[in-house]
């Protein structure tokens, strides 16, 4: 048998038997599917609630930062009436990505504090970037105690 005869007839095989196999369950997780709503960013929230429901997302993930749905100088008053517009269109609103990179961010602590009056307790963090200019073991000391004082507002 030639080299590309076996290699043809094992990837037949191996495609039949996986097709005869049914397919793994995925678990029940019950979370909800959001839509980001940095893809709707045109529209307001309300719109943009109303066209992720009708697509047949379960929930918004809210912008909150600056150039988002909710700027965070304005997430006292603005976020409880954007959740208010998320429920409206009957979505949930279980999360937001926040502009937050660690405790000294402009408006964390508003935004942490606001997030937890509303019931969200999850928010995309904006994360870390390394400067290749510094070695990188000193850089993860510093986001390590970053992450530490954020991980202590956030439990506040």
């Amino acid at each position: 048998m030639k080299r590309r005869d076996f290699l043809a007839t094992s990837a037949l095989a191996a495609g039949t038997s996986a097709m005869a196999a049914p397919p793994p369950k995925m678990p029940d997780t019950k979370l909800p599917v959001c839509a980001f709503s940095k893809h709707f960013q045109w529209l307001s929230v309300a719109d943009a609630s109303k066209l992720a429901a009708e697509i047949g997302y379960d929930a918004m993930d809210l912008t909150v930062r600056a150039a988002g749905h909710v700027l965070p100088e304005r997430v006292k008053d603005d976020l409880p009436k954007a959740v208010e517009a998320v429920h409206a269109a009957g979505l949930q609103a279980p999360m937001v990505t926040a502009g937050i990179v660690d405790v000294r961010s402009p408006h964390a602590e508003d935004v942490v504090k606001t997030l937890a009056k509303l019931g969200i307790r999850r928010y995309r963090w904006g994360g870390f970037r390394y400067d290749t200019a510094k070695p990188v073991p000193q850089q993860v000391a510093e986001f390590t105690a970053l992450s530490k004082d954020l991980a202590a507002m956030n439990k506040q």
